[in-house]
């Protein structure tokens, strides 16, 4: 730390001591205060962090709880399908949505895809499943079960 940033954090500090010492009536004049007072400020200022950082990335819980796994197979031979496209739609109250592309399959049929917290709340949402072989049927489906691996089969026109 420079000359010029030690002076600076010295003179807030010291404004700082002589703010709190205005508004509680306190005069902090010997050197044991004024570490009680630093500590004091510091860990104010670590609780505000850190109720900060909760407060724009949410609980560890909630991002638990935001993949979907689905198990896309053949009705024919149940055999997985990959290159399925994953599509949903939310619907609430007078409003209907875009559909919105979440993911594909890979070549095991498996796909975990993101969920928004929307898609959990009252609103329904409407999954779509499109195999790349159009010879196989669109699928739409409603998925209340958002913990388990939700197998989906599509069968041919």
């Amino acid at each position: 730390m420079n000359s010029d940033t030690g002076a600076f954090v010295s003179q807030v500090t010291k404004n700082t001591i002589a703010l709190v010492s205005q508004v509680t009536g306190h005069k902090f004049k010997n050197l044991l205060n004024m570490k009680i007072l630093r500590n004091l400020l510091k860990g104010i200022s670590l609780t505000a962090a850190m109720f900060v950082f909760q407060a724009c990335y949410g609980s560890e819980e909630w991002y638990s709880e935001t993949n979907m796994n689905f198990h896309v197979v053949s009705a024919e031979d149940g055999s997985p399908m990959s290159n399925v496209k994953i599509r949903s739609q939310v619907q609430s109250n007078d409003t209907t949505y875009d559909w919105y592309l979440l993911g594909y399959t890979n070549d095991e049929g498996n796909a975990s895809v993101w969920v928004s917290p929307d898609y959990r709340s009252d609103s329904q949402t409407l999954f779509r499943f499109v195999a790349d072989d159009p010879a196989y049927a669109v699928k739409d489906t409603i998925i209340n079960d958002y913990h388990n691996t939700i197998e989906i089969v599509l069968s041919k026109k």
